[in-house]
């Protein structure tokens, strides 16, 4: 990758992270944002799970950002051209069959969970895996960052994001 591909990729990678951080790949006119864990690996695909509220109801949805599929795009300058003005994310989102009672309980947790914000010792990130996890609107919203292993000062966090990890792995679009 040359150069000014490497610096379009970044941009598009920015861009397609942010569209999943803002909650833009959800219809928010017919759900509400409550929760969201994502996993954000340095060279496979970004991952998102999301807890929304719909009137009454939690659902949940899986949703993965196909950055392997989207990177062969900025390979070079030949290939780039072909994908103008500017490349559509690829994302795929599925429901998970998640009951309402668990979700509400992730819910609960994430809200008993007393955390400083104050900036971690590992929220850099080069090679591997990066990690977020949103409250909503419901819990004071708040977005915690942090690579690869919990911060010590978030070991409260550790069942949640567990459990969060276990609902991925119930999903059709779960891939190791």
């Amino acid at each position: 990758m040359e150069l000014q591909q490497q610096h379009e990729w970044q941009r598009f990678r920015e861009h397609a992270v942010d569209h999943l951080r803002s909650f833009a790949h959800v219809d928010t006119t017919k759900y509400r944002p409550a929760a969201q864990f994502l996993i954000l690996p340095s060279f496979s695909d970004t991952r998102s799970i999301d807890i929304l509220q719909q009137d009454n109801t939690l659902l949940a949805f899986h949703t993965v950002w196909r950055t392997t599929t989207d990177l062969p795009r900025f390979a070079n300058p030949v290939e780039r051209l072909k994908h103008l003005p500017q490349p559509i994310p690829t994302y795929e989102s599925v429901p998970l069959n998640i009951g309402e009672p668990t979700l509400q309980h992730l819910l609960s947790a994430i809200g008993e969970v007393d955390l400083t914000s104050s900036p971690t010792a590992n929220t850099a990130s080069l090679d591997g895996t990066s990690y977020e996890l949103y409250a909503g609107p419901e819990t004071d919203s708040k977005r915690l960052r942090w690579h690869s292993t919990l911060p010590p000062e978030w070991k409260s966090l550790h069942p949640i994001c567990e459990k969060f990890l276990a609902m991925e792995r119930e999903s059709e679009l779960y891939a190791e």
